[in-house]
């Protein structure tokens, strides 16, 4: 087994829905069932990846196709098609959690925006950091009052979340997380040093169901003017929004390509999202440049 957390920064709006629901919002985004936390399910981003494993392995996927090689390569990491399955049917070698939230983007009258992110969010990201392969960070943080945020540099008596007013605390576990978020997300020290900010579990809770964007649509006739009922709300993450997965990779189980867990992992790193352009479409409206999230992978193995 070859394991691997790939992080995910979005660059725009992301809008992977959960279909229609009975509510204010017409078009919700997917949610956690037991934390209402924002997240992309598991089967939404490996459909994401196979397309763009599609688009850059090979352009023909059929059994009749000439390039057998990519095809059967394509197949091995993310599985055969539907169609046909049964004449090999097997499992694809790359598996793909759900993408879980880790900083949440949260408009503040101190500077540009916070970073926001929970205990427990942290403590997960630990443990999913140990499941593959890297150094349990055991990173605890100290408990704290819902009207305290916890900061790296305390350099103003109030903190503003929305409308919330929260007293900030300077904790040098701050510089700790700091460290590990920088080297795993790439986003440079200094700009989490001054915009991330730890708050409670429950405080959390709330921002993530409520602080979320929701905009209004309308849909026009053929003389430019709005069809009546045409009006719906649509939710989505905003840019800056940071998520990961963990990112398993086994051994070929594909009877025609023999590959190891670490060639197939590599065909993820340097053939689906090499180096040289490692961003990723996830969910509904491409067309109107939704959806994009920049990546990179943190791994064991690395130098």
């Amino acid at each position: 087994m070859n394991n691997m957390i790939m992080s995910m920064v979005a660059q725009t709006s992301i809008h992977a829905g959960s279909g229609q629901a009975l509510s204010v919002i017409d078009l919700p985004i997917q949610r956690e069932g037991h934390t209402q936390h924002p997240v992309i399910f598991g089967s939404s981003l490996k459909g994401a990846l196979r397309y763009r494993a599609s688009q850059v392995m090979a352009t023909s996927h059929d059994e009749e196709s000439e390039d057998k090689v990519d095809k059967n390569l394509f197949f091995a990491a993310f599985g055969p098609d539907t169609e046909g399955a049964q004449d090999n049917a097997h499992a694809g070698a790359i598996m793909v959690s759900d993408a879980r939230l880790l900083l949440l983007p949260i408009r503040s009258l101190n500077g540009y925006f916070k970073w926001v992110t929970c205990p427990a969010l942290l403590r997960r990201y630990d443990n999913d950091r140990d499941r593959a392969g890297l150094d349990k960070l055991s990173l605890e943080i100290e408990s704290f009052k819902d009207d305290e945020v916890l900061v790296a540099l305390a350099n103003e008596s109030t903190l503003f979340l929305e409308e919330f007013a929260l007293t900030p605390k300077a904790a040098e576990i701050m510089d700790k997380w700091i460290e590990v978020l920088a080297q795993d997300t790439q986003l440079p020290e200094q700009v989490l040093t001054e915009q991330l900010v730890v708050v409670t579990d429950d405080m959390f809770s709330f921002l993530a169901q409520n602080a979320t964007q929701v905009n209004a649509h309308i849909a026009l006739d053929e003389n430019k003017t709005v069809k009546k009922g045409a009006l719906w709300y649509e939710e989505t993450l905003p840019p800056e929004t940071v998520m990961y997965s963990l990112i398993m990779c086994t051994n070929s189980r594909r009877s025609d390509t023999t590959m190891s867990s670490a060639e197939m992992a590599q065909v993820l790193t340097e053939q689906v999202l090499p180096e040289s352009n490692r961003y990723l479409q996830v969910g509904g409206n491409e067309t109107v440049g939704m959806g994009w999230f920049q990546v990179s992978f943190i791994s064991s193995n690395q130098d």
